[in-house]
C-alpha cells in the first residue's frame, strides 16, 4: 500500500514540474500600498492563469501584503519594502484622513484627496525602486511577462527595468492616469464620458463642455502633475532614459478592462482592449446560521442590503444614520446593515448590524429586495449578476459616475451624500422597492450581463497566452504615432478649407473683373 503511494506521489511530482515547466513564468503586480478593492480583479487574474498550468508571482506592498488574494490564485508571493517619509502620518492616520475628506462636497478638499492619494502611490512607486533586495529577486526571476494594475504608472517603470513586456489591467472602465488617451483608443467626449463628472452618454451642451474639459484638461493637469514628480524616481534608476511615463504605458502589449456593456455605456474600442466581464464573479455559498435565520424570517416582503464598502463602515454625521434607520423602522422588509458607529436611536427591530456581511451570498438570496450601495464596482457587478436593483449613495472617485450608469440604465436610483435625509431616503428606497420597472430593468441587463460565447477564465487564458506567443504590435492602431494634428487630420481640414478658399477667391476674382469689363464696355457705348 505505501510502495502504490509512493507512486501516486511520484507521479503528481512529475506531472506537477512537467506543468510548470510548460507554462509562463509571470507576475502580477498591484503596487497600491494600501488595501484595495483591486486585488479582488488581479487575484482572479491569477487564478485564471494558474489553472491553466502557468507559474504566477504576485508582487505587492509590504504594508497590504497577500490581503484580497486568494491563496490558489497565485504560486508565490513577493513584497516590496514600502516606507513613508519621517515627516508624513502613518498609514492609519492617512486613512482616517482620507475617510473624513471623501465625504466633504468642498472642491478643494477634494483636490486634497485626490493629491494624497497619488502622493502616496509615488512614494510606493520610490520604494519599490529603491527595494534594491527584491528588484534583485525580480531580476533573477526571469519573468516572461508583467500584468499590473495601471493605476499610476509604475507597472509600466517595473516592464522596463525588468526588460519584459507588461499587459495593463483596469479594474474599472479607465484610470485618471490610464485611459483611452494613453493609449490611442479613439474616445469622442461629446458622448464618452471620463468620470471626473457625473455625466450619462446623453448630454446637454453645458455637460458637452464639461466633458470635453474633463478629457482634454482636467486629465491631462492630472497626469502632467503626477507623471512630472514620477519622472524624477525613473530618472534617479535610470529607466527608459529620454522616454516620458505615458510613452511606457501606451507601449502595454494589451488592455485588460473589467467592464461590463450591461453596465457601462457603448464607446469605441480597439482590437487590443479586451473585455473582462465576469471575472470576479463567484458561486452563491450556503449563509451563516444567523444571517439565514434573520433572512428566512423576512417572509414575502424580503430584505433589504445597506453597505458602503470596505473603507466607509461609519457615518460622518450622526443625522445620516438616523436619517436611514428610522426610513428602515418603518419598511416592511428587514435590513442587514454593515455599520460600525454609534448605534442610531431610531434603530428598528427589523434591522440588523453587522461589522462583515458575506454580500455576495446574501445578494444571491431569493429573498433579496434591494442594495443600497456607495457605488463601488464590484457590489454593483454583484447586484447586476444577482439581478438586485440599487440606491446608490455615492461617496468619492468613480462613484458618482458608477452612479450616474445605475440611473440611466434604470437599475435604480441615486441619493447624493449631501443631501441626506429622511424624506430623501424614504423616497428613493420606496420608489426602488414598489417601481417594478427597476427590477424588470436590472433583469434584462443581469440576463445581458451573464450572456456570453465564453467563461472568463478562458479569456483571460487566451489572451495572455497569445501575447505571450506573438506580442500586441499587430493588435496596437498607430494613433500614438500621430501627433495631435495629424490624429485629428486639423492639417487635412486646414488644407481642404485653404484649397475651397482659393478657389472662392479666383471665382471672386474672376467675377469681378468680368462684372467690371461689362461695366466698362457699356459705358463705352453709351459714350
Amino acid at each position: 500500500m505505501m510502495k502504490m503511494f509512493g507512486s501516486f506521489l511520484a507521479f503528481v511530482i512529475v506531472v506537477d514540474a512537467i506543468s510548470s515547466a510548460n507554462g509562463a513564468n509571470i507576475i502580477i503586480s498591484l503596487l497600491v500600498p494600501g488595501e484595495s478593492s483591486h486585488a479582488k480583479g488581479m487575484s482572479a487574474i491569477g487564478g485564471a492563469l494558474t489553472r491553466r498550468g502557468h507559474n504566477v508571482t504576485i508582487l505587492t506592498s509590504s504594508t497590504v501584503g497577500t490581503k484580497g488574494f486568494q491563496k490558489d490564485d497565485y504560486n508565490k508571493a513577493v513584497q516590496y519594502k514600502f516606507q513613508l517619509p519621517p515627516d508624513m502620518p502613518d498609514m492609519e492616520t492617512l486613512e482616517k484622513d482620507f475617510i473624513n475628506l471623501a465625504f466633504e462636497s468642498d472642491l478643494k478638499k477634494k483636490v486634497k484627496v485626490m493629491g494624497m492619494i497619488f502622493s502616496v502611490m509615488r512614494i510606493g512607486c520610490q520604494s519599490l525602486l529603491d527595494d534594491s533586495a527584491t528588484l534583485t529577486l525580480l531580476k533573477e526571476s526571469t519573468f516572461d511577462i508583467l500584468i499590473g494594475d495601471s493605476f499610476d504608472g509604475c507597472d509600466a517603470l517595473l516592464s522596463s527595468y525588468l526588460g519584459i513586456p507588461f499587459i495593463a489591467v483596469t479594474t474599472g472602465t479607465r484610470y485618471p492616469l490610464f485611459n483611452e488617451h494613453t493609449y490611442g483608443v479613439p474616445t469622442p467626449s461629446s458622448y464618452v464620458p471620463f468620470g471626473f463628472f457625473p455625466f450619462s452618454d446623453k448630454m446637454s451642451f453645458c455637460e458637452r463642455v464639461g466633458s470635453f474639459l474633463e478629457h482634454h484638461l482636467i486629465a491631462k493637469l492630472l497626469g502632467w502633475s503626477h507623471f512630472g514628480a514620477l519622472n524624477e524616481v525613473k530618472d534617479k534608476h535610470g529607466i527608459a532614459p529620454g522616454r516620458s511615463i505615458p510613452d511606457l504605458l501606451g507601449e502595454a502589449e494589451l488592455w485588460m478592462c473589467m467592464t461590463s456593456f450591461a453596465f457601462d455605456f457603448p464607446r469605441p474600442t480597439t482590437p487590443n482592449w479586451i473585455e473582462l466581464k465576469g471575472l470576479t464573479d463567484i458561486p452563491v455559498k450556503p449563509l451563516p446560521q444567523d444571517y439565514a435565520d434573520f433572512v428566512d424570517g423576512s417572509g414575502d416582503h424580503g430584505f433589504i442590503v445597506f453597505s458602503l464598502g470596505t473603507h466607509f463602515s461609519e457615518l460622518p454625521k450622526p443625522g445620516m444614520a438616523e436619517a436611514f434607520a428610522r426610513v428602515f423602522s418603518e419598511l416592511p422588509q428587514r435590513v442587514i446593515w454593515r455599520y460600525t458607529g454609534p448605534r442610531p436611536r431610531y434603530l428598528g427591530n427589523n434591522t440588523m448590524l453587522v461589522k462583515w456581511m458575506p454580500q455576495n451570498d446574501l445578494l444571491g438570496h431569493p429573498k433579496a429586495r434591494l442594495l443600497i450601495y456607495h457605488g463601488g464596482l464590484a457590489g454593483i457587478y454583484e447586484a447586476i449578476s444577482h439581478a438586485v436593483p440599487m440606491v446608490i449613495m455615492p461617496i468619492f472617485a468613480d462613484q458618482p459616475s458608477n452612479a450616474v450608469r445605475v440611473e440611466a440604465k434604470g437599475m435604480g436610483r441615486v441619493i447624493e451624500k449631501d443631501s441626506i435625509t429622511y424624506e430623501t431616503v424614504k423616497e428613493a428606497v420606496v420608489d426602488v422597492l414598489e417601481n417594478p420597472s427597476y427590477l424588470e430593468n436590472i433583469r434584462r441587463y443581469s440576463g445581458i450581463y451573464r450572456d456570453s460565447i465564453t467563461k472568463p477564465d478562458d479569456v483571460v487564458g487566451f489572451w495572455v497566452e497569445h501575447i505571450l506567443k506573438f506580442g500586441g504590435s499587430h493588435l496596437r492602431s498607430r494613433a500614438l504615432e500621430l501627433s495631435f494634428i495629424q490624429l485629428h487630420s486639423i492639417d487635412v481640414l486646414a488644407f481642404i478649407v485653404g484649397i475651397i478658399a482659393v478657389i472662392v477667391f479666383l471665382l471672386y476674382t474672376c467675377c469681378k473683373r468680368c462684372l467690371s469689363c461689362c461695366l466698362k464696355s457699356k459705358k463705352t457705348k453709351i459714350e
